[in-house]
Formats: structure tokens, sequence, C-alpha cells
């Protein structure tokens, strides 16, 4: 509200204070009792009846409320007339004077009143009403909710509830090339040169890409780019993580990553957030390629290598700096420095200052690079972890399965995505756990977000 230019009653109210002198001084709510208490009238002193009126009001309706009745023996019988009389008691009276109670064993009134084709395995309050028309017992309620929570054709569809959501983990690297994640991304149209797919690579500290397309997929054409342009370019790597498809998990790439003497490890079924780096690379991509390519879509292959040159000279967000100065410690030359003019050279250095310069600047920029990773992941994980409601499972117990699944022919809005129930046999981590359904099926190891835990009638 602004006061320079009152009208109407703001103005007169201001001119009526302005004949006395005083000061506002602002007090906090809880500090401020002696306006409250000055704010009540006293109706008895002044002749106001309107507070008068509302007690004698409250008196009256607390003594209509009553808790508890005490009937004389007289009089049950007519109470007990007029129970049956009425329509909305009758039924509990019926109910408690033949002791019509389906018990827990009683399975067929249940199916009836909820699993039945008639009934629709509806929730529990449709089904409570259907109940209730017909039966009484005193935990009614909770029985009914027990009974529609642990349905399994109801879970099977619809999920369990209190599904929980773990944590995030945090996986950082402190030196380039340590620790790479590849993936393949496609099929995408088959382009003149018979290109359909591309592999994608990502430094998880430089976050530098590579991308290269592909005619196949296949586990030979994989492992040969892998080392004709990763290894021989770059280095030989701790660490490949990928996830589980066929080209990754094959016998060929296990003894090539045996041979070099790197860790090859994966991600879990369905489980794409282990692999985050790269999978949010393929957006990248797919935003770059959707502005430049043709309408025929078939000349993507064509604009990957000047994806990789705008992509590397480009600031990331997490480590503050370009890749190509991460990796070399210095820029390259852009066609807009060509326009403009190149920036003045330094003096002349002799090889072993420039080596060694070279050196200290590298090191500077990892160990900011570090810091900023180590800071942005911790800040990451405290707003992911605000949602996050961590359910830890034991060895033995039975739990549900989320396994979503296309099938030629059906319709997946029709399908089931949860299976149950299944039985976890090891337990791997606190968010990998291994689960069998029986003894004649394989086991799997999947994420716990993919498990909730389970109750058998």
């Amino acid at each position: 509200m602004s006061f320079k230019d009152l009208e109407g009653q703001l103005a007169r109210w201001l001119k009526r204070l302005q004949e006395y002198e005083f000061e506002i001084i602002h007090c906090r709510g809880l500090i401020h009792k002696n306006a409250d208490g000055l704010s009540r009238r006293q109706c008895e002193l002044f002749g106001f009846e309107y507070c008068a009126k509302v007690e004698k009001r409250n008196m009256e309706e607390s003594r209509k409320s009553v808790a508890r009745i005490i009937l004389v023996k007289e009089f049950l019988q007519e109470w007990r007339k007029k129970q049956t009389e009425d329509p909305s008691i009758s039924f509990i009276y019926h109910g408690k004077k033949t002791g019509v109670r389906p018990s827990r064993s009683e399975i067929p009134t249940r199916d009836e009143a909820h699993d039945s084709s008639s009934r629709g395995h509806f929730g529990d309050n449709k089904t409570l009403v259907k109940i209730r028309k017909r039966f009484y017992w005193a935990t009614c309620k909770q029985d009914v909710e027990q009974w529609c929570k642990i349905c399994k054709v109801c879970v099977s569809k619809n999920g369990p509830l209190g599904k929980g959501k773990s944590p995030l983990q945090i996986y950082n690297v402190g030196a380039p090339f340590e620790r790479l994640q590849m993936d393949i991304f496609g099929p995408l149209p088959t382009t003149t040169s018979g290109n359909r797919c591309l592999l994608v690579i990502i430094d998880c500290f430089t976050k530098w890409v590579e991308a290269f397309p592909l005619k196949n997929i296949k586990a030979r054409m994989v492992a040969e780019v892998f080392v004709r342009q990763i290894i021989s370019r770059h280095r030989v790597s701790l660490k490949v993580h990928a996830d589980q498809g066929k080209n990754f998990e094959s016998k060929l790439f296990a003894e090539l990553m045996n041979l070099f003497g790197i860790r090859k490890t994966r991600t879990t079924a369905l489980h794409p957030q282990s692999d985050g780096q790269v999978e949010r690379q393929h957006q990248t991509i797919i935003n770059y390629l959707a502005k430049y390519i043709s309408k025929n879509q078939k000349d993507w292959d064509r604009w990957v290598l000047m994806f990789l040159l705008a992509y590397r000279f480009s600031k990331h967000e997490i480590t503050s700096v370009t890749p190509t100065e991460l990796c070399f410690a210095r820029d390259l030359k852009l066609p807009l420095d060509l326009l403009l003019g190149s920036p003045p050279k330094n003096e002349f250095q002799s090889v072993g200052g420039f080596v060694r310069n070279l050196k200290e600047k590298l090191e500077r920029i990892n160990f900011d690079v570090r810091e900023r990773m180590d800071v942005k992941s911790r800040r990451t994980k405290s707003w992911y972890d605000r949602k996050a409601k961590q359910t830890l499972f034991q060895e033995g117990e039975k739990v549900w399965f989320y396994n979503p699944q296309r099938m030629k022919g059906r319709v997946p809005k029709l399908q089931s995505n949860w299976e149950g129930l299944f039985l976890i046999v090891r337990k791997l981590s606190d968010i990998v756990n291994c689960i069998q359904k029986s003894s004649r099926h394989k086991k799997k190891v999947v994420h716990a977000d993919r498990l909730a835990s389970s109750s058998e009638r």
C-alpha cells in the first residue's frame, strides 16, 4: 500500500491522526499480548448481549451431545423396537443379533464382494459399501482395506501402495578417462552411407564425448571401434560402464576388457538412471541434429562431427570449463576466430617451461573441477533425496517386481506391469537385490526401485 496519494476513507483517517503525536513500534505477534487484551470487548460492562447469546447457545449444544446413554430395564424393549424400525441402524441391529459376519476363512464371501467379475475389483470404498449392506462386524473397514490391499490382481495392474524410492548414489571420478560410459543410440533412419545407429561414449570426468555412426551394432563392430577410436587415441580406462545390451555382454567384449585390464560394470535392467550421463547426451545429440538435418533425415551422420566440435568447445555446467580445456589445458581455434582474428600470442617459452606450465595448469584445473563436481553432486543428492523413501529389503522376503513388457499383438495399456511374488535370494547392496520367482526360474539382479513389499492372503 502507498500512502503518498491517499483518497477516501484512508485520507480522512490520516487527517484525524495528524492531530495527535504518536510513535508506531512494531512488535511480533508472540510478544504483542497487550493489543490482544485491549481488543476484547467487555460485554457485561457495556451492555452488549452478543457474547452472552453465543455462550448460551454453546451450552445448549453441549448438553444435546451425549457420549453414552444409560437405559433403565423398563425401556429396553421400547428402544429395541425403535432400532429395528429405524432404516439407518436396523441392518446393524440385525447383523449383531444374527451374528452374520464372514470369518477370515470364509473366502468365497469376500471374493464375491471384490474379486468376482460382477464386482469389478474396485477399491476399498466401493467394496466396503457392498459389504456393509449385507454384513456387520467391528473391524469391517480395516479388514476390507487389508483385503483389497493384498489382492494380487489389483496390485499387478495398479501397483502396490507405498513403493519406495532409493536415495541418489554419488559416484565421482578424479582423473580424465578414468571411467567411461557407453551406449548405443538408435535405430535412426538409414543414411546414404548405410549407417543406422550411433555409438556414444563419454568420459565421466572431462565430459569429453565421442560419437561414431555404425552400420550395425554387433559385438565385433563395437569392439573394433572402441579399440581404434578410444584406446588408440586416448588411453586405457580403468572402468567401462554400459547397459545390458547383447553387444556389451558378449563373450568377445568381455575378453577385450580382460585383455586390457578394464573393469566392466553394467546397469541393472530397466534402470537407465545409473547410466545417466550418456543417456542425457542422447537428448543433446537429438536436439542438435533436429536443427540441421534435411527433411528426409538421411544425412544425420554428416552432422555428427560438427556436433562434437560444438559440444567440446562449450562450457559444461558441472565443470565450469569446456571439455577441450579440461583435456588439453587450452581451447582450439574455431571458425569464429578466423573471422575476428586470433588473440595475441604469449611470449616465447622453452620446451621445459612450456611443459612445466602446462602440467601446473592441468593440475590446477583438475583440482578445481574435482571440488566443483563434489559440491554439485552433493547439492543434487540433497535435492533428489527430498522425495526419496528408501525401503530396505531382507533376504527371504517376498516382494512384487515391476516388469513391463512389450508383446506383439498385445496392447500395453491392457497388460499388468507388476509380477509376483518373488523371493529375495541375495542382497547385493541396499539398492541392488537378487530375486527369484521359484526354483525353476532364473535369478534376476534388479534395482530396489523396481521392488515393493507384499502381503499374502
